[in-house]
């Protein structure tokens, strides 16, 4: 559960309020990056003693920990356990998959919705592509409303705390979205080539 002062820090990132859609949709894919830092399991990982001391933050911390720990994953001090798209090598030892990313996102933008941020924008179920080995994906879909046109907001492609990447629906339907395509500008410290990842995607 969000603190009123957490929940305040989301709320600074719309005032004052997006001059056009576009702006809409990159404040909504900056906060989308702040929620999923603080509701991910990167956020539950060992934070190198940057976290305020929280009995609660311990408690859950240490389940976090022990749920790694029951699949089979040794969380040491300074893993990442967010690491953006399907890493496989450490020092990750967690990632939430695209179907997971894909519900956290939608949640996260209902939340904006909910309260008032998405003036130009409505939440959309999530879209899919690709069929059961080749190349599965899903991703978040906001749909605007002046013109009806959709937009993927997919989390999946970088770490918890980096804005998530939007693209056109469409766009991102065909398999072809990258740098280039991308509505908000990526930032520079995120990991990524810049490039679509052509592997398996769940």
């Amino acid at each position: 559960m969000l603190s009123e002062a957490e929940w305040e820090r989301v709320r600074s990132l719309f005032t004052p309020p997006p001059a056009d859609p576009r702006e809409e949709r990159a404040r909504a894919a900056r906060a989308v990056g702040m929620l999923g830092e603080w509701f991910d399991p990167g956020s539950l990982c060992d934070s190198g003693g940057n976290e305020p001391f929280s009995a609660e933050n311990d408690i859950r911390k240490e389940r976090a920990r022990a749920d790694l720990l029951a699949e089979g994953f040794d969380p040491w001090p300074g893993a990442r356990c967010e690491a953006p798209r399907n890493e496989f090598s450490p020092p990750r030892v967690a990632q939430l998959d695209c179907i997971a990313e894909a519900c956290n996102t939608t949640i996260y933008l209902l939340l904006l919705e909910g309260d008032g941020f998405l003036s130009r924008h409505r939440v959309r179920y999530p879209a899919s592509r690709g069929f059961l080995m080749w190349f599965p994906h899903k991703t978040a879909v906001l749909e605007e409303l002046a013109t009806g046109r959709a937009w993927a907001m997919d989390s999946w492609y970088g770490p918890s705390g980096s804005p998530a990447p939007v693209w056109p629906l469409e766009v991102w339907l065909s398999g072809k979205e990258d740098e280039n395509n991308r509505d908000n500008a990526a930032p520079t410290d995120t990991a990524g080539s810049g490039t679509k990842n052509m592997g398996q995607r769940w």
